[in-house]
């Protein structure tokens, strides 16, 4: 169960990143790029 909650966040997540406005999706993917940068 908690697999299938990590992929429907995910999901929800990317509509969130999709429905954001050019200036703002571009913000937001900058900051998903320092997350994953962060963790790696």
């Amino acid at each position: 169960m908690a697999k299938k909650d990590e992929y429907i966040e995910e999901a929800y997540n990317e509509l969130k990143r999709l429905s954001l406005d050019k200036q703002k999706r571009m913000e937001y993917e900058l900051r998903q790029k320092a997350v994953r940068d962060y963790n790696t």
